[in-house]
């Protein structure tokens, strides 16, 4: 079994998910299914690193 590994920036995270927090609190909730889909497609299109891990 391959161990998963994430290649993500925490920079770039922090902003995706300050991004998704703003918009979810400034629609009281509406867009919460959005932000959640930004965060996870992020994730997502964050290559793997060759190397790291276990």
């Amino acid at each position: 079994m391959k161990n998963f590994q994430f290649d993500g920036k925490a920079r770039q995270y922090f902003f995706v998910g300050l991004a998704a927090f703003l918009i979810t609190g400034l629609t009281f909730g509406i867009a919460l299914p959005w932000a959640v889909t930004l965060v996870q497609q992020w994730m997502a299109n964050s290559p793997p690193s060759e190397g790291l891990g276990a």
